[in-house]
């Protein structure tokens, strides 16, 4: 028989709730995680920030990085080189 506590658990799961698997990527970063993705400091992710060249959002408190800017960064990186 479920309990309460079981039959929870499923209906968050299958909304997509905590139990449920992270296999999706996130769209989202944290400024440590978007730092971590370009092996970058933390503060060097800041000084990008303020400087303009990635763009940041504010949900409630967080300060957090579409994974598209990330790539977007990267890519304005690649062509700003030289070529070799």
């Amino acid at each position: 028989m479920d309990t309460p506590t079981t039959t929870l658990r499923t209906r968050v799961a299958s909304a997509g709730g905590p139990d449920a698997s992270d296999t999706a990527p996130r769209e989202l970063l944290t400024v440590e995680a978007a730092a971590a993705r370009l092996s970058i400091s933390r503060t060097r992710m800041y000084q990008l920030i303020a400087t303009g060249d990635v763009t940041s959002i504010k949900l409630g408190r967080r300060r957090l990085i579409a994974t598209s800017e990330v790539a977007a960064f990267v890519a304005r990186l690649i062509d700003s080189q030289p070529a070799a």
